[in-house]
């Protein structure tokens, strides 16, 4: 089953990027050309920037691992809707 999800999810996959490219912001971070690490990265040159010329800085980073157990499927569906998320890949990955 895992190997059919797979090949499934490899057919997919221009659908997805199609959807990541049309909603692309600058606060997506972890997509590509935009790792994580770099996001890291340029919120402590901007926090050095704000301490060196005399302003207040801070960030939070949180760890989203175990954050979507908590998401309701009702609201996640509204959500893709209003964004126009295709529905069967997200059903797909909710299952």
């Amino acid at each position: 089953m895992i190997s059919l999800f797979r090949v499934w999810s490899r057919l997919r996959r221009p659908l997805s990027e199609l959807w990541e490219r049309e909603h692309d912001e600058d606060f997506y971070w972890g997509a590509p050309g935009k790792s994580c690490d770099h996001a890291g990265w340029a919120h402590l040159l901007l926090e050095e920037a704000a301490v060196s010329s005399g302003q207040h800085s801070g960030s939070f980073f949180a760890d989203l691992h175990k954050f979507y157990e908590f998401v309701s499927h009702e609201v996640l569906l509204s959500e893709a809707q209003e964004v126009g998320y295709p529905l069967r890949l997200l059903r797909a990955l909710m299952s």
